[in-house]
């Protein structure tokens, strides 16, 4: 036994009841001071309550102001609000009908109406908005009934110059809906809000606060709960007292024996002495046991917890390591699986919802690439702080992936997700990749799948449906925030994840894997045009992707567009680079949907210095079906365009039987007849003698011809002689990757390509 100096052993009852003592008078101490403590802080929570609850609804009405500032900048940069101004027509079937059908407008926006130049409304008529727009651009109006509605007003710039504003867009908005959807009350009894305003009645929005009345949530009413402690402290002393009493009385007559026999014991154990381990210890019993007990007991509890403690820490490590990610300290991957599975277990009999979420930074392999993996890392960290920063409590981030980011939610239906998606998207869209040397903008997909828990079956397929999710959202012009629908898996049985559709994409997106091949067109007699004619090509790991692959995408995804503008810069990147040599003029095909967007004739214009350097000029080859399509807007552009210096070329003329008169509508200079039509000209009969006339019809008109799809010597003799300007097909060349400088682009050298048939 361990005596310690200077401190005399005393009965253990002296230790019990001193004990007691102490209890009795701590807790009539803190009952005193609970109380005291109790009364100050209810009073200091209701004033807190009303000042947490007055900046609360500032903080609402300011919010409901930002909505309606968003929703009429939303509307004043849609297309058709701008084609409303230029042309009233349908102004009514608009605003009444189309308005209410785009995802624009949400549901407590009650009204919207366009206003020309000078404030007027486009279709005068007695309703709901005023006829011509008033000086102040948002206030707050009550209607015959009482009920308060948000006008907000906001001027339409035309899109020539920013600066010039072509007319305004006015809203109207149910301002107790929007003002109960857009915000979440943590202070403020949502139900309560009530805005006291007489019929009729506009007063301005700083104005708002004086009329509101509402009611602050309180969430425990203080004087029952003070009653409660009160009656609970009593209730606890007494039964406190009765314990400790009894537990004195156990402690002193029936423990000492047992306490010093495990003290005996553990000293056995740890010594290793088994014969002492069973000896019972007899005579008087004094506290000083319980101080052999305490020596012993301290001895092998501090081996036992160096011991442990060693244990602990290696297993926490092992498992941090295991189940988080080392760059952003937020669970990985395994951590993600594994919570996935006891998800899966826990929902397959109940009915919650369930909504995966992954998030995706675009292009990411891109920054690592150009960048360093230092800069990638930290772009990595960055993204993990902005979307931790947006999760609601008891939601979890896990990084699945390089760049790939997953949240569980649940009890979330898609709405609220939503909501959180949009967070997220707006966290990111804030960080400032900037002082990392990043000098584009770093962009991100985020794919959604809701679970209503109906069908446990519904779970399994779920991480994928928003795998897919994420990747419809990373098209082109697709919103960045996509929620999985069936219409994603396939469209017309053309898978979505395609080899052709992911290359259409990366073409489409950054201009990878283009591969431009190059025709020759001859000239057929004395002084016609010889060029090459541009034709595109995809590479990737597979290969090269071939036209009517890549154009099948194109259309079916409603890329045209896109797709043109990509191949246009690939050529601007190409002569910047000094990487095409323009030994003859070059020819291009650009979809006539293109030529209905203003930006085609700001890329070509970029071009032209290029072309001017070597003297060379550029050939837009437009197919006839697209030219017909395009007719009315597209034929201006192409009048801006042949007034730069370009010159257009009407392509697959004859393919599709087209009215011959849109040849007089469209500003062309060359005809390229269609490869079909062509192969008529040497089958004689019907067929052929029609093809003849049409073809020296078009020359009387003064258009430049040339054949497409020869193949044989016996169409070119017929084109030959129908006095073709230039020919072009496979019996002079294939579609090659490269130019070939030194060829001679005339019919009369042809044979030096080394194609001429046998």
């Amino acid at each position: 036994m361990m005596q310690r100096k200077g401190v005399p052993s005393l009965p253990f009852l002296a230790y019990i009841s001193g004990f007691v003592l102490l209890a009795i008078i701590l807790y009539s101490l803190t009952a005193w001071w609970m109380q005291s403590q109790m009364q100050r802080v209810s009073q200091l929570a209701e004033q807190s309550r009303q000042v947490s609850a007055s900046e609360e609804m500032k903080k609402a009405i300011k919010q409901v102001m930002l909505v309606s500032e968003r929703l009429a900048v939303q509307l004043s940069l849609w297309d058709e609000t701008h084609q409303q101004l230029f042309d009233s027509t349908y102004y009514e079937y608009w605003r009444e009908t189309r308005i209410r059908e785009t995802s624009h407008v949400p549901a407590f926006v009650s009204r919207a109406e366009i206003y020309d130049r000078e404030g007027r409304n486009l279709y005068p008529h007695p309703g709901e908005m005023p006829q011509n727009l008033p000086q102040t651009l948002s206030y707050l109006r009550t209607d015959g009934t009482g009920k308060p509605y948000l006008y907000y007003f906001h001027p339409i710039s035309s899109r020539n110059a920013s600066e010039e504003i072509i007319g305004h867009i006015g809203v109207r908005l149910d301002f107790m809906v929007t003002l109960r959807d857009m915000n979440r009350m943590l202070h403020v009894d949502s139900e309560s809000i009530q805005l006291e305003l007489e019929k009729n009645l506009s007063i301005s929005i700083p104005e708002i606060t004086r009329y509101m009345h509402y009611q602050t949530l309180d969430f425990a009413d203080t004087s029952q709960l003070e009653a409660l402690m009160r009656s609970s402290s009593y209730r606890f002393g007494l039964v406190g007292v009765m314990l400790a009493l009894f537990a004195a009385f156990m402690i002193i007559w029936l423990m000492n024996k047992p306490l010093k026999r495990m003290t005996h014991y553990i000293d056995a154990r740890r010594s290793g002495d088994t014969v002492h381990q069973q000896i019972r210890l007899k005579g008087r019993i004094w506290v000083r046991e319980l101080e052999i007990l305490a020596d012993s007991l301290l001895r092998y509890q501090r081996e036992l917890e160096d011991t442990n403690s060693h244990l602990d820490q290696s297993n926490k490590e092992l498992w941090r390591l295991a189940h988080y990610d080392s760059l952003t300290g937020i669970p990985n991957r395994r951590a993600y699986e594994e919570h996935w599975r006891e998800l899966q277990t826990v929902l397959a009999h109940q009915r919650i919802n369930l909504t995966v979420m992954l998030i995706d930074c675009d292009h990411f392999k891109a920054i690592n690439d150009n960048y360093g993996h230092d800069v990638g890392d930290e772009v990595i960290r960055k993204i993990a702080d902005a979307l931790n920063r947006a999760l609601r409590d008891g939601d979890r981030l896990f990084r699945i992936g390089g760049d790939e980011f997953a949240v569980h939610l649940l009890n979330t239906d898609q709405e609220q997700a939503g909501k959180l998606a949009r967070r997220f998207h707006e966290n990111l869209r804030q960080v400032d990749f900037g002082p990392l040397g990043i000098r584009e903008q770093v962009s991100f997909s985020i794919g959604m799948a809701c679970a209503s828990g109906q069908h446990p079956d519904e779970l399994a397929s779920l991480h994928k449906q928003a795998d897919t999710a994420m990747y419809q959202a990373k098209r082109p012009g697709s919103s960045k925030v996509v929620v999985f629908h069936d219409a994603l898996v396939s469209s017309d049985g053309f898978p979505y994840h395609s080899r052709f559709v992911q290359a259409v994409y990366r073409a489409v997106e950054n201009g990878d894997g283009i591969r431009l091949h190059f025709q020759p067109v001859l000239a057929a007699q004395q002084g016609g045009r010889c060029y090459y004619e541009i034709l595109c090509r995809l590479q990737d790991e597979h290969g090269l992707i071939m036209p009517n692959d890549i154009f099948t995408v194109v259309d079916r995804e409603g890329l045209a567009v896109e797709f043109d503008y990509a191949l246009l810069d690939h050529l601007q990147r190409l002569l910047e680079r000094n990487e095409l040599s323009l030994e003859h003029d070059l020819a291009i095909n650009l979809d006539g949907r293109t030529l209905l967007h203003d930006e085609v004739v700001s890329r070509l214009t970029r071009l032209e210095p290029y072309l001017r350097r070597q003297d060379k000029t550029l050939i837009l080859e437009i197919g006839e079906e697209a030219m017909v399509a395009a007719m009315r807007q597209g034929g201006i552009q192409l009048q801006t365009l042949r007034d730069m210096g370009y010159v257009i070329a009407l392509d697959n003329f004859g393919g599709d039987a087209s009215p011959l008169h849109y040849m007089t509508e469209m500003p062309v200079d060359i005809i390229k007849l269609d490869k079909r039509l062509v192969q008529q000209l040497d089958q004689g009969g019907v067929a052929g003698m029609l093809g003849e006339h049409l073809t020296r019809m078009i020359q009387h008109a003064g258009y430049y011809l040339v054949a497409a799809g020869v193949e044989s010597e016996k169409q070119l003799q017929q084109v030959l002689n129908l006095q073709f300007g230039s020919v072009q097909g496979y019996l002079f060349g294939v579609p090659e990757a490269e130019i070939d400088t030194v060829q001679s682009l005339s019919v009369a050298n042809y044979d030096r390509f080394g194609n001429s048939p046998d």
